[in-house]
């Protein structure tokens, strides 16, 4: 008796990919709060200060390139939706070639401190797109502003 043939392996079927699911919406983008036309505050710098230049030198160097940009973007905090009136300092790590660090101090004497991660959702869009001109290592910049009704 013949043996019987054994059948050929099955050739397996291509795959079909599945698709991934997409990401929630709300969670793709962190984005910058909504803007509002028609604000009642109005920012009012207060004091700038370089502190903790890596070369030790003193008074620190200036970006003035880097000072104007930064007062630009808080100047345009008031049209933020959410904030209200108040003061904070906000600190800029800077280093050559990259993108500054925030972060924010309490504001001596403040009798209101604003909402910083507000505030930070506002202007960080703008302000990570900084470099500095300077050839100091790291250093801070601190801007102090106050957020006031007209």
């Amino acid at each position: 008796a013949t043996p019987e043939p054994t059948p050929a392996a099955a050739t397996p079927e291509p795959a079909t990919p599945t698709p991934s699911p997409a990401p929630p919406a709300a969670a793709a983008v962190a984005t910058a709060p909504p803007r509002i036309v028609d604000s009642n505050l109005r920012m009012t710098r207060g004091r700038l200060a370089y502190i903790r230049c890596a070369s030790g030198s003193n008074p620190c160097p200036r970006d003035r390139a880097l000072e104007a940009s930064v007062w630009r973007a808080l100047g345009r905090l008031p049209s933020c939706a959410g904030l209200q009136a108040g003061a904070s300092d906000l600190r800029l790590l800077m280093s050559p070639g990259a993108a500054p660090e925030l972060s924010f101090r309490a504001y001596p004497r403040a009798a209101v401190e604003l909402d910083s991660s507000l505030v930070q959702a506002c202007v960080e869009p703008e302000l990570t797109t900084l470099r500095t001109t300077l050839a100091e290592a790291r250093y801070v910049v601190s801007f102090r502003f106050l957020l006031e009704q007209r």
